[in-house]
C-alpha cells in the first residue's frame, strides 16, 4: 500500500470482575470511528501517518453501588513505522 487510506474502525470490550464476598462488577464499551491519512513506502521501510476520530459509549454496574454511563468522541493518531517485503 502507498498513498491515502481510510481505515474505518470498531471496537467493543466487555469486562467482569469477581471475588469471594466482594459483588461482581461488569462492564463494557462499544466505539465506532475512522482514520483517514497518508502511508509512504521506500523499500524496504514503510511509514504510515493519520488521524481521525472515534465515538465511545461505556457502561459499568456493581451489585449494590450506582451504574456509571460514559460517552464522548476521541482523537485518534495513526502513525506506523514498519518494513515492506
Amino acid at each position: 500500500m502507498h498513498g491515502a487510506y481510510l481505515y474505518p474502525r470498531v471496537a467493543y470490550a466487555k469486562a467482569e470482575a469477581s471475588m469471594t464476598g466482594v459483588p461482581t462488577a461488569k462492564g463494557s464499551l462499544f466505539g465506532f470511528g475512522g482514520t483517514a491519512g497518508y502511508q509512504w513506502n521506500w523499500q524496504p521501510f514503510s511509514f504510515r501517518l493519520g488521524g481521525g476520530i472515534m465515538y465511545y459509549t461505556m457502561g459499568a454496574e456493581a451489585a449494590g453501588a450506582p451504574s456509571i454511563s460514559l460517552k464522548g468522541a476521541w482523537p485518534q493518531l495513526d502513525l506506523t513505522i514498519g518494513f515492506v517485503f
